[in-house]
């Protein structure tokens, strides 16, 4: 993953979400204020400690971890298609843990 040097990830502060450096506001809380509508200069009036670069840095640091997180799972998806035995069945709801299970049914007698 790149680098962002304006975001730091430390499990003391913040409980290890990414913060801008140097200060404790969270990449997720300058995202929920963008996505509510504020703008760049609107968020920097709330916190003058902060820079428009560092709202820029939030927002590629989120859009690069989006996209790492979506070639790992792409990864494992094909990972597990590989690996995958006859009447192997995959399930996963919203929310919950995957569940997992084997076909053992035997076919319907006509």
């Amino acid at each position: 993953m790149k680098k962002h040097p304006s975001i730091e990830i430390n499990p003391k502060v913040m409980f290890g979400k990414p913060v801008i450096k140097d200060t404790r506001i969270t990449v997720e809380h300058i995202l929920r204020k963008l996505a509510d509508g504020m703008t760049i200069q609107e968020i920097l009036k709330d916190h003058p400690q902060t820079t428009g670069d560092d709202i820029l840095a939030a927002q590629e640091f989120a859009a690069d971890y989006q996209q790492r997180k979506r070639s790992v799972l792409a990864r494992l998806r094909n990972w597990n298609s590989l690996q995958r035995p006859v009447g192997y069945t995959r399930f996963r709801t919203a929310g919950e843990r995957s569940i997992e299970s084997a076909d053992t049914s035997l076919p319907e007698r006509k």
